[in-house]
C-alpha cells in the first residue's frame, strides 16, 4: 500500500493508505467510512473480472463500493 501512495504522489496525484480491520461482509462499510473520515474525492478500486453472479455469490467489495458510496468510485481491471 505504501508503495502505491508512493507511487501515485511522485505522478502529482494526493493519495492516502489506511489499513483497517473489518469484518468479513463490511470491507466496503469501511472503506467508504475511511474516504469520508479523510475527505476523498473520489475511490479507486480493483475488479477481478468476475461475472455479476460470481460477484454476487462472494459479496465483490468493488460491486458493493458502487452501491454503498457517496463518492465516485473509479474500477480499474
Amino acid at each position: 500500500m505504501n508503495d502505491a501512495v508512493a507511487e501515485l504522489e511522485s505522478r502529482g496525484v494526493k493519495a492516502t493508505g489506511n489499513l483497517r480491520a473489518a469484518q468479513h461482509g463490511r470491507v466496503a462499510v469501511e472503506i467508504c467510512d475511511e474516504a469520508r473520515e479523510v475527505g476523498a474525492t473520489a475511490i479507486v478500486s480493483g475488479s477481478r473480472g468476475l461475472t455479476d453472479l460470481e460477484g454476487f455469490i462472494v459479496g465483490s467489495t468493488t460491486h458493493k463500493l458502487l452501491h454503498l458510496s457517496h463518492l465516485a468510485v473509479l474500477v480499474v481491471r
